[in-house]
């Protein structure tokens, strides 16, 4: 039974609001494929629940989520084992980069929706196996527990992000059987009791991504750090953004020992202080990552040293492509910025104006998280040739509008709006996408609350238009770690 094309908002109100049909007529008892025969619902009038409901076909389902919010979803995960393997397979797929956290007795998300409601907290565990990763945060021990304790349940876990905790061998045992699933470990302003290898990595035998934020400056010491002299086979990304940070003589034998790592992000500062290791390195990187925000430190690094050593580090083949994460731009900053080698992605905190930007034809990724000119975006757009993602907060339409108006190659859009703009105008959108000839397809990905209010108002809940289609923000992982 296909009935995915008469389902509208009304008709799920209907499923959500009246109480469901009993079929007079005795059938075969309803039996989800993920349960076993000793699981199958046994009261006699369970078993006459031969309902329209559940000859909705997986595509039907997933029309009926697209209107729900994360905690109307999980509610109806919660009715049975079928509609929780259904609704938590949506749940996998959309909300997979949204903060999954422990505490003493479950995993919680916050959710919004459409009638208001913003950042309310929600249990979510009846998701466990669905779960990609955790967060953990402070030194309470009882969501150590809990991970313990339901460990078995995280199937699909394959990251985690510890923050302000003192790792020690007796709180990584709590999450060491989870730890050989990991591909991607986080640690954010985190202490280290032990040896790092022995106490944390060499538990993460599948790890693909590491991420140093923010320590102490007890994993990095400037003293000694032999686990950057270890191989780690599958490691291909490798971040150290260090609150204090200082020369570390083992970062050269690091890349050289590990030539599968192919992208390396790190602070401005950091940069400058190993700068003597990296010029003489002999590693070849796709990407360098460079941080030039400097939140934790007084003293600046001049923008144009960095720029001739980040050259110098191009010319040498240490990096093909360079992402930059700037606090705002100037004029000064901008004609540095243009004069530097493979920068395809730049990522701006606090925007006015565009100045020399428009030189940066050779970008492909502008972020821009904080304030916005329509003027300079038009004169951005039609520049920036080869754009192919943008990321706008607290942006309205006319900031996006010159980029589905110009920009040919681009084709995902993340749109955080201010307040006043809660709904998005696809339409409209899909107008000026339709003009540009040669334009490739946008795919626009939006906080729920703006997803929600559009899907609601949207005719028949159409959001997949021929040029334009929007997603909800989680779905997809933006690759933002500052």
């Amino acid at each position: 039974m296909n009935c995915c094309n008469t389902i509208t908002p009304l008709s799920i109100l209907k499923i959500k609001e009246k109480p469901m049909k009993m079929s007079v007529k005795r059938t075969k008892r309803y039996e989800s494929p993920h349960e076993s025969n000793d699981t199958t619902i046994k009261s006699d009038s369970i078993e006459e629940m031969h309902t329209a409901l559940f000859q909705l076909n997986i595509d039907c389902f997933e029309a009926i989520f697209e209107y729900l919010s994360l905690k109307d979803l999980h509610s109806f995960g919660q009715t049975c084992k079928a509609m929780q393997q259904m609704a938590g397979g949506y749940f996998h797929r959309n909300f997979k980069s949204a903060e999954k956290f422990s505490a003493n007795d479950a995993i919680y998300m916050v959710y919004s929706n459409n009638d208001g409601v913003s950042n309310e907290r929600i249990q979510t565990s009846s998701f466990n196996q669905f779960i990609n990763y955790i967060s953990h945060y402070y030194e309470e021990m009882e969501p150590l527990h809990y991970i313990h304790s339901h460990s078995d349940e995280f199937t699909a876990i394959n990251r985690i992000y510890l923050v302000c905790l003192a790792i020690n061998p007796t709180k990584i045992g709590y999450l060491q059987k989870i730890l050989s699933k990991i591909n991607v470990v986080q640690l954010r302003q985190c202490t280290l009791i032990g040896d790092f290898y022995e106490t944390l990595l060499s538990h993460c035998k599948q790890l693909k991504r590491l991420y140093v934020q923010d320590d102490l400056g007890d994993i990095i010491d400037e003293s000694g750090n032999p686990w950057l002299l270890r191989q780690y086979p599958t490691l291909e990304l490798f971040q150290l953004t260090l609150r204090y940070p200082f020369r570390i003589l083992e970062l050269s034998t690091f890349f050289e020992r590990n030539p599968n790592v192919r992208s390396f992000s790190t602070s401005s500062r950091c940069l400058w202080e190993n700068r003597h290791e990296l010029l003489k390195c002999k590693a070849e990187l796709d990407r360098l990552e460079i941080e030039m925000l400097d939140n934790f430190y007084r003293q600046l690094i001049d923008m144009q040293l960095i720029c001739e050593l980040l050259n110098q580090l191009y010319e040498r083949g240490f990096y093909q492509r360079l992402h930059l994460f700037v606090k705002r731009v100037d004029q000064k900053c901008s004609e540095q910025l243009a004069s530097v080698y493979g920068l395809e992605c730049l990522s701006i905190r606090q925007f006015s104006r565009s100045y020399s930007l428009p030189l940066l034809t050779n970008l492909k990724v502008l972020t821009i998280l904080n304030g916005s000119n329509t003027n300079d975006m038009d004169i951005l757009a039609k520049n920036l040739v080869n754009i192919e993602r943008i990321c706008f907060q607290n942006a309205t339409h006319s900031d996006i509008l010159p980029f589905i108006r110009r920009s040919v190659r681009l084709n995902k859009v993340k749109f955080v709006p201010t307040a006043n703009e809660a709904i998005l105008k696809l339409a409209k959108l899909n107008v000026e996408r339709v003009k540009l000839a040669g334009a490739r397809k946008i795919t626009i990905y939006v906080p729920d609350n703006v997803f929600l209010a559009t899907k609601w108002t949207a005719k028949n809940g159409e959001i997949n238009l021929n040029m334009i289609e929007m997603k909800r923000a989680d779905s997809y992982e933006w690759d933002q770690h500052y």
